[in-house]
């Protein structure tokens, strides 16, 4: 879409103005785009790029949410910052990067500029809603449910089940930092206030005939936590 592709290029132009201040060059900026490092036809590498996500997002520097008020062009629904963080995949890249990089680097962009994450909201509680939110990964939307997991006449796995390892080791490896900065503790703090409701053990998985209920995480958090 014209509207994203725009703010997309305003970010890249951000960051730049940042690192320069650093001392570095647009030569140094390596950019990765979710959707473009996914292969749309072969689903065998689909699914193999699908895995990758979290690791690419938890190793930026910057964390940008490209998130304009804009149209979809195909269903006329009305997109913006509400819409991207109802999505699974989203929610879980940003977990990974703020599992791992922390809160600073975490950015909103939009038609009119470029915001830190918490100076996009008006208050602080509309910022801790946002974060709240975010980390309620497995509740979100996931375009496998809306299909009932059934593509081309084949039964498909759920992404959900997907996710269950790297979120995992994102959550492993946030607890085992031996040196937690403030806002990681934090962090690790909110995820543990709802340990089980945040990574749950088991889901419904909605399929052609009905629901089905499956094991998700199981006991995995509480040996995590042992």
């Amino acid at each position: 879409h014209g509207t994203q592709w725009e703010v997309m290029l305003n970010a890249v132009d951000y960051v730049l103005d940042k690192i320069q201040g650093e001392g570095k060059k647009i030569t140094d900026i390596w950019v990765w785009l979710d959707y473009m490092g996914i292969p749309q036809r072969n689903r065998s590498l689909q699914n193999l790029a699908i895995k990758s996500l979290p690791i690419y997002a938890s190793s930026c520097d910057y964390f940008i949410v490209v998130a304009p008020q804009t149209m979809h062009r195909d269903t006329s629904e009305r997109l913006g910052l509400e819409t991207y963080n109802k999505r699974m995949w989203c929610r879980a890249e940003q977990l990974s990067h703020l599992c791992s990089c922390g809160i600073e680097g975490l950015f909103v962009a939009d038609e009119e500029d470029i915001f830190p994450g918490q100076n996009y909201f008006s208050s602080t509680e509309e910022w801790e809603a946002y974060i709240q939110t975010t980390l309620q990964v497995f509740s979100g939307q996931a375009s496998c449910c809306a299909l009932h997991h059934h593509v081309k006449g084949r039964e498909i796995p759920c992404d959900r089940e997907q996710l269950v390892t790297p979120m995992a080791a994102l959550y492993a490896r946030l607890r085992a930092k031996h040196h937690v900065r403030n806002e990681n503790e934090v962090l690790k703090e909110k995820l543990e206030a709802q340990l089980f409701a945040f990574f749950p053990k088991s889901f419904s998985k909605v399929t052609t005939s009905g629901h089905i209920v499956k094991d998700l995480f199981g006991d995995l958090m509480s040996y995590i936590q042992a």
